[in-house]
């Protein structure tokens, strides 16, 4: 098995998923961002690329340039699921996803995270 790891600059998650917490507070923003980071991760893994909307925005950026010749940057939601459609020409990925660093709340449903 071919282990993947990629590396996403989100612009924005999508809203509904900070939106799930009920609040605007930061905390509850960054805790609903870290859900919606894991859950990205599964859905790349389980390969349900029609549940992208569940996690990320229309306007996602998307950055996997630490792969090399499988990886890139894309803008926008339909280039960034072709992107992770095609990384590692069907490659089984598995992510550990350990960390998640929000490095800018612009609102109170959108934020700038790597992870």
């Amino acid at each position: 098995m071919q282990l993947l790891t990629i590396t996403l600059s989100i612009i924005a998650l999508a809203s509904s998923a900070v939106a799930h917490y009920g609040s605007s507070s930061s905390s509850s923003a960054i805790d609903a961002l870290t859900q919606a980071g894991y859950k990205a991760a599964w859905l790349i893994d389980s390969k349900n690329y029609t549940a992208f909307n569940e996690v990320f925005t229309e306007d996602i950026v998307y950055d996997s340039t630490d792969l090399g010749a499988y990886g890139g940057k894309t803008n926008g939601i339909e280039e960034t699921t072709a992107a992770i459609k095609s990384a590692g020409n069907g490659a089984k990925t598995s992510h550990l996803v350990t960390n998640l660093l929000v490095l800018d709340m612009i609102s109170p449903k959108e934020a700038r995270v790597n992870t």
